[in-house]
């Protein structure tokens, strides 16, 4: 993702080397033309928060609870945080200036 000791991220924001969020669109989008992916902040998810997800195709993780998924690694979290495979939780009353959200809308064709 570069940005080792002393360089900026190319890639991303993250490792504190910014020391704040970023506009969108602040890095190149990636393969799918979605930008900020990783790192920034973190994204809630819709779905719950489960230590384990079940198998299949895009799980859904847990449906009940008060925890929601968060993923993508933000701005003062390290390289290894910044990829969608890295979770952690929080409830949706929480507020923390490293958490943030996409809006997705899919069209019907």
């Amino acid at each position: 993702m570069g940005g080792g000791h002393g360089q900026l991220p190319k890639q991303a924001n993250f490792g504190k080397a910014l020391g704040k969020t970023r506009a969108v669109a602040s890095f190149a989008p990636n393969a799918w033309g979605l930008y900020d992916m990783h790192g920034n902040v973190f994204e809630w998810c819709a779905d719950g928060y489960g230590e384990q997800l079940p198998g299949g195709t895009d799980p859904l993780g847990e449906t009940s609870g008060t925890d929601h998924s968060l993923r993508g690694g933000g701005w003062r979290d390290p390289a290894g945080y910044c990829r969608s495979a890295s979770r952690t939780y929080g409830k949706p009353t929480s507020k923390y200036y490293n958490i943030g959200f996409r809006v997705i809308l899919s069209s019907v064709f």
